[in-house]
């Protein structure tokens, strides 16, 4: 959240969040994270 790797008018911060760049491989391995719990969350039968 504090580390700005890319340019500051390559895209804003929300705009950024919901692209998903593939310079912040954290956030996507927390939506993942997040995914996969939320699918062990719902029992599909």
């Amino acid at each position: 959240m504090g580390k700005k790797k890319k340019k500051p008018d390559s895209s804003p911060p929300h705009k950024a969040s919901a692209t998903a760049p593939p310079d912040k491989p954290t956030a996507v391995t927390e939506f993942l994270d997040l995914w996969v719990e939320f699918k062990k969350s719902i029992p599909f039968e």
